[in-house]
């Protein structure tokens, strides 16, 4: 007799896995990716709003605090990770953008 848990957990790796196999292979479909210099800044952004998403994070919001609190993030970067930036926010003054 076959565990039905052992099932779900490796349907739901199946899926996890097939999603950021398919992610990368759309994003080269993007203007980032026409020199080899852009594609690096490509990637980078693309391994943010992906961490945000697995951290259920609003991507659109923490690069747009990333750019309102520049002068913090260069003094403190490690506070501003997408799972607790929101922490620093009511003690952070906004810099200049």
């Amino acid at each position: 007799m076959r565990c039905m848990t052992s099932d779900v957990h490796w349907l739901a790796r199946g899926i996890v896995v097939t999603m950021m196999c398919k992610r990368p292979v759309l994003a080269h479909r993007t203007p980032f990716y026409k020199t080899e210099n852009s594609a690096h800044v490509g990637d980078a952004f693309m391994s943010l709003i992906h961490t945000c998403q697995l951290c259920v994070a609003n991507p659109f919001d923490y690069l747009t605090q990333l750019q309102q609190h520049s002068e913090e993030l260069s003094r403190n970067p490690d506070q501003w990770m997408p799972w607790d930036y929101r922490d620093h926010l009511g003690t952070a003054s906004p810099g200049s953008v």
